[in-house]
């Protein structure tokens, strides 16, 4: 695990790098250069992983963005032992970055937690094994 303190996420005791859970989900050509962050919220007294990853324009088929989420979902569960309580996919450059185009994890937080991204079509039915109820294409 590498990165800045301020990115690590620690759920049930364990460190988790942003940085490593963005890899994963990355890893999907589906999300090639895209990108993606990831942050801990707390839900009843529990820390909890949430995702918010970018889809390049025109690549917002359902079937196949279903495919990428349950092959990411799948990696960071296997490589990094982490169960996400939410993924939420949004259109390209929807994350807000710095000016030296480095992703605000803390503004995705903000905005998630706002309900600042708007559902398009729910993931949910693909994905029963996460805990949240969000989880969705934005």
């Amino acid at each position: 695990m590498s990165g800045r303190i301020k990115d690590t996420i620690i759920i049930n005791g364990v460190k988790h790098s942003a940085e490593d859970i963005e890899a994963c989900m990355g890893s999907h050509q589906f999300f090639a250069g895209c990108a993606g962050a990831a942050f801990a919220i707390e839900i009843n007294g529990h820390e909890r992983a949430v995702l918010i990853q970018e889809v390049r324009r025109g690549r917002l088929d359902p079937d196949e963005a279903a495919q990428a989420v349950r092959h990411g979902f799948a990696s960071i569960t296997r490589q990094l032992g982490l169960r996400l309580f939410d993924i939420v996919l949004v259109k390209e450059r929807a994350l807000a970055r710095t000016s030296s185009g480095k992703v605000r994890r803390g503004h995705a937080r903000e905005k998630y937690l706002a309900k600042g991204f708007e559902p398009l079509a729910p993931l949910d039915a693909v994905l029963p094994t996460l805990e949240g109820s969000l989880t969705s294409v934005v």
